[in-house]
């Protein structure tokens, strides 16, 4: 199924739950179509069902070819190639059967006539050891710079960044984490290269150089923003990849989009299930603090907070005593947002960027 909200006037913020016996996540849902949908991560394997949903809220067909990029080849099945998605409908697709038992699958899918919505739903069913289920919405379009202001390295949880470059000239990326520690200090970019059409991994922990920072500072955990870089203006999609054992803080599996906007404005929407929550604000201007206030909806202030330059700042929703409400966050500067709750009775992590308000949009460039 699918859902269409039409205001008459003023402005929402929607979002969606899917849950079923895998666990459940939580997705903002669009605001508006696109004539390209794009994931960077996915999976085919065993223990994996990844499901696409098109939704055509339109009274015109949508005609759509969808490319997948696996770890051995570029897939266009045929089943895939001039699929119609007739007006004001909704079409599943589960992807398995033709991009069979792959590791790692990225998703471009371009229209050849009118404009839709496109979601991806991955289940894992725990006959490999891994269980959950995670609903994102695709990148309607691929850009120079991306924003994912809440990671973190620790021991039972991995984190992992996919960058998928759809084009067809090699990407040069620049992958930055900023620790929310300042004891941690500044960590060297990761420099990536992008093929044409092709994505990289990096898995976080796995890095010598995060080691060698956290053994330097004597911490044994990293909470971080990440900054994301094309250094040749060829623009790409970035996921981040979060799995957490039980007990852990990030406990299941989860798939968070980064951000290619920053905002001024946002609005992080009610939690009315599991724990309340972080809020995770990265502010990317190098040389000023950000000066955040977080309010309800009835505009009774919560929180100030700031956020010092080139870092990120995290805090638990609990802090903010302001119960299961909507909050509104305004910012002197630029900033990116993303919320983190734990579900199914803290089983399942869903992690979500805030939504930012019209008018507050700002689309940064690479710097230089």
């Amino acid at each position: 199924a699918a859902g269409l909200v039409e205001l008459d006037g003023g402005g929402a913020v929607v979002e969606h739950q899917v849950s079923g016996p895998t666990g459940s996540d939580v997705a903002p849902c669009a605001s508006e179509p696109s004539p390209t949908w794009y994931f960077a991560a996915g999976e085919t394997t065993r223990d994996a069902a990844e499901v696409l949903v098109f939704f055509n809220p339109f009274p015109d067909p949508a005609v759509v070819d969808v490319t997948f990029r696996t770890e051995e080849d570029l897939r266009s099945p045929e089943e895939f190639q001039g699929l119609v998605i007739p007006a004001r409908s909704v079409l599943a697709r589960e992807i398995g059967s033709f991009v069979t038992r792959r590791l790692h699958v990225s998703t471009s899918v371009v229209a050849r006539a009118g404009r839709l919505v496109v979601d991806r739903i991955l289940l894992f069913d725990g006959s490999e050891g891994r269980t959950g289920l995670d609903v994102a919405l695709g990148a309607p379009e691929p850009a120079l710079v991306w924003y994912s202001p809440d990671g973190v390295v620790a021991t039972s949880i991995s984190e992992r960044f996919v960058v998928y470059n759809p084009g067809d000239t090699r990407a040069e990326v620049d992958l930055t984490l900023e620790p929310v520690d300042e004891a941690i200090g500044a960590i060297e970019p990761f420099q990536l290269t992008i093929p044409p059409e092709g994505f990289q991994e990096l898995i976080v922990g796995d890095e010598e150089r995060i080691g060698a920072a956290l053994d330097a500072a004597g911490a044994g955990i990293l909470r971080h923003g990440t900054r994301i870089v094309s250094l040749n203006d060829v623009p790409v999609v970035v996921e981040r990849t979060t799995v957490g054992e039980d007990r852990t803080a990030r406990t299941g599996f989860d798939i968070a989009a980064a951000t290619p906007v920053l905002t001024e404005r946002a609005v992080i929407a009610p939690d009315t299930e599991g724990d309340g929550g972080h809020v995770s604000v990265s502010n990317p201007d190098g040389e000023a603090p950000a000066e955040v206030t977080l309010r309800t909806a009835a505009d009774d202030e919560v929180a100030s907070v700031t956020v010092d330059p080139a870092s990120t700042l995290d805090r638990d929703r609990s802090e903010f005593d302001a119960g299961d409400e909507p909050l509104v966050l305004e910012s002197s500067l630029p900033v990116a947002v993303e919320r983190r709750r734990r579900l199914d009775d803290g089983t399942q992590i869903a992690h979500t960027i805030a939504v930012p308000s019209a008018g507050f949009l700002t689309r940064p460039t690479p710097p230089g």
